[in-house]
């Protein structure tokens, strides 16, 4: 996953709702009881709101141009 790509949230449970699409706009390490971990940045379609996303959280519908 990448910035630019177009994904869909994959996980119940979350503030944006489950099957909401979303770009992702920023990638960044972050540091967690688990150790370190990419967040996901992606502003959700329908609302503009910004969220941050683990990987599994999210499935991939298209990729952005590169």
């Amino acid at each position: 996953m990448q910035v630019g790509d177009l994904v869909k949230v994959a996980a119940s449970g979350l503030r944006p709702e489950i099957d909401g699409v979303a770009l992702v706009t920023r990638v960044q390490e972050r540091e967690d009881s688990s150790g370190t971990i990419l967040q996901y940045w992606a502003r959700m379609v329908e609302s503009g709101n910004l969220y941050w996303f683990r990987a599994e959280h999210l499935e991939v519908i298209s990729h952005g141009i590169s």
